[in-house]
């Protein structure tokens, strides 16, 4: 995201016309009618607010090579109730279902503006940048269900669906251990290892055997076709799940 006029306060129950413009940073082409920015809001702790609304890029001239620019004119909607918010950002293209963000293994643009709505001050979260280039917001969240969704026969894009092991109901402090085969399909590295899963008090994380760390929050790629990026022993990786598919970790 180069350049937008997204105000840093906005008032409550009001639209706010709004110019964003991108730069293709990844190694394809962006094809006239197939791109589309997204937006809706999150709260402080990053669970979606309501739904995305979507809007179709423009550009001088297409298609939109790799470091060529487009850009998106949208309305923005505020919520109705006062409070700190974010504003977060995302593209879709051609035969993916999800956005670029949770599903393409090329470094597309990735951004949360966090915005004030009201006075409020808003809790500004750091970015953190993982190494396969793409920005990644830390939050936490906590979902509904934890589910095993393995093991996979040599890629992650065969894990299937499963029934929750537990539950949101279960007692604060209760644990659960899942043991998990990664597939990693770029460098055609696998680990396989334990996640054992504390309500409330975060996540510990081993891969083969070898003790990773304590985390507050670690998110598993939801959509079946993403590839798991570039985990390494040590490394945490935190990934948004848009569309509230089941995690590998409960956490507060």
């Amino acid at each position: 995201m180069l350049e937008h006029d997204i105000p840093t306060t906005m008032t409550a129950g009001q639209q706010y016309p709004l110019t964003i413009v991108l730069q293709n940073t990844g190694v394809d082409p962006w094809t006239a009618g197939d791109f589309y920015l997204g937006h809706r809001w999150c709260d402080a702790g990053g669970v979606s607010c309501g739904d995305w609304t979507t809007v179709p890029l423009d550009a001088a001239s297409w298609p939109v090579n790799p470091g060529d620019l487009a850009a998106a004119e949208l309305v923005v909607q505020t919520l109705e109730s006062p409070g700190s918010y974010v504003l977060r950002f995302d593209l879709s293209g051609p035969g993916q279902n999800n956005w670029f963000s949770e599903q393409s293994p090329h470094p597309w643009l990735v951004q949360d503006v966090p915005l004030e709505v009201s006075a409020l001050t808003p809790g500004v979260k750091e970015l953190i940048i993982v190494s396969d280039g793409r920005w990644y917001e830390p939050a936490t969240r906590r979902f509904a269900a934890v589910q095993e969704q393995g093991p996979a026969p040599g890629s992650i894009h065969d894990l299937p669906e499963a029934t929750p092991i537990w539950g949101q109901d279960d007692s604060p402090g209760s644990s659960a251990t899942l043991t998990k085969r990664f597939a990693i399909p770029e460098g055609a590295t696998e680990l396989t290892g334990t996640i054992t899963i504390v309500a409330d008090d975060g996540v510990t994380i081993f891969l083969n055997s070898e003790f990773v760390g304590n985390y507050d929050a670690w998110y598993w790629p939801p959509p079946s076709s993403h590839p798991l990026h570039n985990l390494q022993v040590g490394q945490n990786v935190l990934q948004a799940d848009v569309y509230n598919r089941p995690a590998l970790a409960w956490f507060e």
